[in-house]
């Protein structure tokens, strides 16, 4: 299934994946929720109809990151056990980049997200968030 108690029995097996890269983004996708969250009750408070579409948009992101993730890890272990004479010259690299942009991708959708709230109501935000 897909629900959370599944995912965290996942994150628990000894195994490769799903790891901390699936886990920040599901993290990510869950506190990007929460901005939306505040920044809808912001602008519901001052009167304002606010566009919560790009909050979804970047939780869909977050959570295509979680499966990107797992993806590019898979592939970087199968680079790293494959015949390395048999394996083309750039696949390893090519799984390492692969592995390597799922966490800067999630970075960036997190401060995308940020910045989206604090364009609604930035000092009630500011306060949450410290």
């Amino acid at each position: 299934g897909n629900s959370v108690a599944d995912f965290c029995s996942a994150v628990a097996r000894p195994l490769p994946t799903p790891g901390g890269g699936p886990a920040a983004a599901v993290s990510a996708c869950v506190g990007i929720g929460l901005l939306e969250m505040s920044a809808d009750i912001s602008a519901r408070k001052k009167g304002w109809t606010m566009d919560l579409n790009p909050f979804v948009e970047l939780r869909e992101k977050a959570l295509e990151c979680a499966r990107g993730d797992a993806h590019a890890y898979c592939g970087l272990l199968s680079s790293v056990y494959e015949d390395q004479a048999a394996c083309p010259e750039g696949k390893r690299e090519r799984w390492t980049r692969l592995a390597a942009e799922v966490p800067c991708a999630v970075i960036m959708l997190c401060s995308d997200a940020v910045e989206h709230a604090l364009s609604v109501d930035r000092k009630l935000l500011l306060k949450l968030v410290r």
